[in-house]
């Protein structure tokens, strides 16, 4: 239950011959709190035959909170990596107010068999089912614009989607309301800078949860500008006005 803030987790390499091999930058077994940092070109990787999970992170309990996740790796040869960005365990690990971009895996950038997102941004990731989701929620999240060939940008199964921007469009049966289905805008995409443009149909249109009385985006911006968060990692700072 310790906590790591304001950390720079890059280059690391979990491997593992005879089992499972579990968080190539972080393991967050029994709980704790990853704040502030960025998890960086980690790797996972080992025996095919087992899971091998969680390039960044790999969590069965804790919080992933502002923090950017890039460049992990589970192995994208076969179907043993799962969560190149993340992999939660059953449990209730939650990420808030994190980027999540050009990661690779086999099966999910971020995979959840369990937890919650609350205000994630996952685009740019490569080779991977963008999410592939088992249990869990997902609220204030923008999912869009992942590079994939043969995959979808979605794979999902008891998950609840609220107030989020995805593509394609939620299924009925997941769709806990707020979400949308547009281009959520972002300041220069090619150029890998996911904050929101004024005019974009993420501003203001979140829904507001408890824990964002006075909390920061992954800017260190405050969390709630005007009246309703935005959706995604950042908040914009604009007001919207007809």
């Amino acid at each position: 239950n310790g906590l790591v803030d304001h950390c720079d987790i890059r280059g690391n390499h979990a491997y593992a011959f005879e089992r499972s091999a579990n968080g190539g930058g972080v393991a967050l077994f029994g709980g704790g709190i990853i704040s502030n940092s960025i998890i960086a070109n980690n790797l996972v990787d080992g025996n095919p035959g087992y899971m091998n999970d969680g390039g960044g992170i790999y969590a069965s309990a804790g919080e992933i909170v502002n923090c950017s996740i890039i460049s992990n790796v589970a192995p994208i040869g076969g179907p043993s990596g799962r969560g190149g960005a993340m992999y939660f365990d059953s449990g209730v690990p939650v990420a808030r107010n994190c980027l999540v971009t050009r990661n690779m895996a086999y099966f999910g950038a971020v995979y959840m068999a369990g937890g919650e997102l609350d205000n994630v941004t996952v685009t740019r990731n490569r080779l991977c089912v963008a999410l592939d989701v088992y249990y869990g929620t997902i609220v204030n999240s923008i999912i869009i614009s992942n590079d994939f060939s043969n995959y979808t940008n979605r794979n999902i199964d008891g998950i609840l989607y609220r107030n989020s921007c995805t593509e394609p469009a939620i299924p009925g049966a997941y769709d806990g309301g707020g979400n949308i289905m547009a281009d959520p805008l972002f300041a220069d995409y090619t150029g890998y800078n996911f904050r929101l443009q004024a005019g974009s149909p993420c501003v203001d249109t979140g829904t507001n949860m408890d824990w964002m009385t006075g909390a920061r985006d992954v800017d260190g911006n405050f969390r709630i500008w005007i009246t309703n968060v935005d959706i995604g990692a950042y908040e914009c700072g604009f007001a919207i006005t007809n």
